[in-house]
């Protein structure tokens, strides 16, 4: 069904660029944006990707999967990697999201799609790396690489997680194959890691998301529309966040729906992000000590808003370590023998 709604909206696209002489809209500029803007290319490339239960089982496992098992979805030809390539030509990425309006209920279906896709493109790549095909491999890698960092781009921790983790699987897949390459493949893959937009850090990650987070509060109060927040928090509870019981509750009874005591406990929140994000940077074990620090006067002083939103932002560090080290590990294999 979503296919068919995306080819409707590619139809309807095409029926008013085609009109857009009688509308005074540019059809020459309009063409421009969009070849500019790679959240386009892979929208288009995730309606292509395969599905069914053997396919996601593949792609769940497809660093270690036995690669011949994957034969029937390798295609030169693939229309989801050919628009996942044709992204490379675009400059910027804007994946057209209205965190202004929507807050923390705004839907990221492209995340799971986002990671499928990058893990789609690295089973074609172990093909090709197995089949000798090192540098049509070393695209697909690159590619991947590249929606992972404009995924991560989009702003927030669990866009962050994405990125971080589909970035370390994809670079660990070159580290495998790196003693394979010649030395004009080596240079080659430094220079395409080189050109790759910058990685989001986790502190942007988390500096982000409390930014759009307290506004969309902040906003939602002057409004007149406590119980927005009081549901909110409901949800969470209910949905996604199970241990975090009764915070909705607390919240009435410790701000009495009073808007300036709710908007007092915003500041506190924006701080606690604020302050999780500084702690983001630090090196491992200043950051372990540091982190303690924070929780121990987090669990005793924090009210029932910053416990319920602030995000348990201690895996953020581990995985952007994970995945930097993963990086450094394969400049280092790629440039001890590059002469």
């Amino acid at each position: 069904m979503m296919r068919y709604l995306i080819f409707g909206v590619l139809l309807l696209l095409g029926s008013v660029y085609a009109a857009a002489d009688d509308t005074g809209i540019d059809p020459a500029a309009t063409k421009t944006i969009m070849a500019r803007n790679a959240a386009l290319r892979y929208y288009q490339a995730f309606e292509f990707l395969p599905e069914g239960p053997a396919y996601e089982a593949l792609l769940r496992d497809w660093q270690t999967v036995d690669i011949r098992k994957a034969a029937a979805y390798i295609r030169d030809d693939d229309p989801a990697l050919a628009a996942l390539h044709r992204a490379r030509a675009c400059p910027h990425c804007v994946w057209g999201l209205d965190f202004k309006e929507q807050g923390p209920h705004t839907l990221l279906p492209q995340l799971p799609r986002a990671r499928n896709l990058v893990r789609h493109a690295g089973l074609r790549a172990r093909w090709r790396f197995e089949h000798n095909q090192m540098r049509a491999a070393i695209d697909d890698i690159c590619a991947a690489i590249r929606l992972t960092r404009h995924v991560g781009r989009i702003g927030g921790t669990a866009c962050f997680a994405i990125q971080s983790r589909s970035e370390a699987e994809c670079l660990g897949m070159l580290n495998r194959y790196a003693d394979r390459l010649t030395d004009e493949e080596r240079n080659g893959l430094l220079k395409k890691l080189t050109a790759l937009p910058p990685a989001p850090t986790a502190s942007d990650a988390m500096r982000y998301e409390a930014e759009q987070l307290t506004a969309w509060i902040r906003r939602t109060v002057r409004q007149g529309r406590q119980d927005a927040i009081y549901e909110f928090l409901a949800m969470q509870r209910s949905v996604s966040n199970p241990e975090k019981t009764g915070y909705d509750q607390a919240l009435r009874q410790t701000t009495g729906n009073d808007p300036d005591k709710l908007l007092a406990l915003v500041d506190n929140l924006e701080k606690y992000y604020r302050e999780g994000a500084d702690l983001l940077d630090l090196p491992t074990d200043q950051f372990e000590q540091a982190h303690a620090g924070l929780i121990a006067r987090f669990q005793e002083k924090a009210d029932a808003l910053s416990r319920a939103m602030l995000p348990a932002f201690k895996r953020l560090h581990f995985m952007e370590r994970d995945y930097k080290q993963a990086r450094d590990r394969l400049i280092s294999n790629l440039e001890s023998d590059t002469p």
